[in-house]
This record gives structure tokens, sequence and C-alpha cells, in this order.
């Protein structure tokens, strides 16, 4: 999976809420190396600052955001960042 099409893919989990494990994420994630999780978090940051989203699509990203996969992204993109 190439990084482009991976990020759009984790792009796409953040709106539209889909179910995946953590450690399906974490998965992508790691195959695609500490670049792609730089890049991966970058489009996260943009997508939550964007202020294209309807409320629907607002209110989805902030359950999100409470969700397990969440966390465990977000505390695996803090580990590899203390790592570096």
């Amino acid at each position: 999976m190439d990084t482009k099409l991976a990020s759009d893919l984790f792009c796409s989990l953040l709106i539209a809420n889909h179910i995946m494990t953590g450690n399906q994420i974490l998965s992508v994630i790691s195959r695609e190396g500490i670049g792609s999780i730089e890049s991966f978090w970058n489009q996260h940051e943009s997508v939550m600052n964007s202020d294209n989203l309807s409320p629907d699509q607002m209110e989805r990203l902030a359950n999100f955001q409470k969700s397990e996969v969440y966390l465990k992204f977000e505390t695996y993109v803090n580990y590899v960042s203390d790592r570096q």
C-alpha cells in the first residue's frame, strides 16, 4: 500500500468513523514507516482543523476521538515521536 493511499484511507476512517481495531490501524502504520506516521498525523490534524466538515462529520469525528482506536493511534504516534 503506498503512503498516499494509506493516508487517504486513514483520513476516510476518521471521517466515516469506520470500525477498525487499533491493531489493524497500527499494522498499516507500522508497514508504512515513521515518515508515514508523521504524514498520517499531519493529515489527521488538517482534517480536524478543516472548516469544510458538515455538523454530522464533526460529530462523528468527535466521537471517533473518544474511541479506543483513536487513543491507540495517538499513543502510538507519541511513542514513535518520543523515540526519534
